[in-house]
């Protein structure tokens, strides 16, 4: 269905997991600053005793969610791994209703677990933590909106189309439609 020719190489997953620390890094940061800012405000109003201890643990705690957003973004974190091996060699990525075929591993729509469109690559899951970097490079025709509809219908399921046709069809014609033959015994 769709072919690609593309190389993944160690800078590509660098990337993507650098999208993913600013991301969180972002995220933590502007909780962490909400936090303090009205925890200031609550210990320079202080219009009741409540609100000033408040205040204390909403400055204490939005302190560290700072501290751990800083972290986040100083200290490497590999958030993503590739499925893949990454290098410079160029990789045959084969998708078809069956599942994808990346050289000679074959991996099956049932182990997916997230498709996400990032305009110029799509990401995979297979798991939380692994992920097949599908760049654009289509060279059977087709687009990157067809190919992401494509994998996104597919992903999750336990049966290629294919097989569950088949499937379906072999229970319809046993009489108790469990696929078991009944015998005369």
């Amino acid at each position: 269905m769709f072919e690609l020719k593309y190389t993944i190489a160690d800078a590509d997953m660098r990337a993507v997991n650098k999208k993913i620390s600013l991301f969180y890094f972002a995220l933590y940061f502007c909780v962490a600053l909400g936090g303090l800012a009205t925890g200031i405000a609550s210990i320079v109003l202080k219009p009741t005793t409540l609100t000033y201890i408040a205040g204390i643990i909403l400055t204490v705690l939005g302190g560290l969610l700072l501290a751990c957003a800083v972290l986040l973004l100083v200290a490497p974190k590999t958030s993503l791994e590739s499925v893949v091996s990454t290098g410079d060699g160029e990789l045959t990525v084969k998708i078809d209703h069956d599942g994808v075929t990346v050289g000679d591993t074959e991996l099956s729509y049932s182990d997916m677990t997230a498709v996400k469109n990032k305009k110029t690559y799509l990401l995979v899951y297979f798991g939380k933590f692994r992920a097949l970097l599908i760049k654009d490079a289509i060279v059977n025709g087709g687009s990157m909106p067809e190919l992401y509809a494509f994998v996104a219908a597919r992903a999750g399921r336990t049966l290629p189309p294919s097989l569950a046709a088949d499937n379906a069809e072999s229970a319809k014609k046993t009489p108790d439609g469990n696929g078991a033959e009944e015998s005369d015994g």
